[in-house]
């Protein structure tokens, strides 16, 4: 095990803990960090819609085990756009060489007013995603995603900036909202 601020190593078999951790030829690690870097890891950039957030990419880096996403997102929420950006986690789960099962946890921050967004506007999601690997570089996806919208932003007289479809808990606070719903989360994946 490695445990540090930056993590380093030309071979790795165990576990890196930092905030920064970078492994060469390694064919059993697992990255826990904010940024991990694996030579012959998980690489992937993947395109996705959901039912709030409709255009996504995220990118994913790590190993298989545990890995980071760094996501970006467009949406629209009364003929206004917004912008998204968030971080999170996730592991694959292997059943073999063509079917895995991914688990990711992300908050993502919503942007609809760039100059003047200083209101907690919040997404938070738990994807479970099945994925068919449709070749050495391509895989495609989708499954349920729970999702926790916490805002402070209030627009046109309700809180939110963000299509909600349907919730199955809300509640207001003296500043703010938080809402809770079951979405979907599809797209395609390119690894290298």
């Amino acid at each position: 095990a490695q445990v540090g601020f930056i993590n380093y190593a030309k071979h790795m078999n165990g576990v890196q803990l930092g905030f920064l951790n970078v492994s060469g030829e390694s064919e059993n690690v697992v990255p826990i960090g904010f940024l991990s870097l694996v030579k012959n890891g998980y690489h992937a950039l993947e395109i996705s819609a959901g039912e709030s957030i409709y255009g996504n990419v995220a990118l994913k880096l790590g190993a298989e085990k545990f890995y980071n996403s760094f996501r970006f997102g467009l949406g629209s929420y009364k003929g206004d756009s917004f912008l998204s950006y968030g971080y999170g986690i996730g592991t694959l789960i292997s059943f073999n060489e063509k079917n895995k099962m991914a688990l990711d946890i992300s908050a993502n921050t919503i942007v609809d007013n760039f100059w003047n967004n200083w209101d907690l506007d919040l997404l938070s999601r738990v994807e479970l995603t099945y994925q068919r690997n449709l070749g050495e570089y391509f895989t495609v996806f989708g499954g349920p995603a729970l999702n926790v919208y916490v805002t402070e932003a209030f627009n046109d007289g309700e809180y939110g900036s963000i299509n909600v479809p349907y919730t199955i808990y809300t509640e207001d606070w003296s500043g703010g909202n938080v809402s809770m719903w079951i979405g979907f989360h599809a797209g395609a994946a390119f690894r290298f």
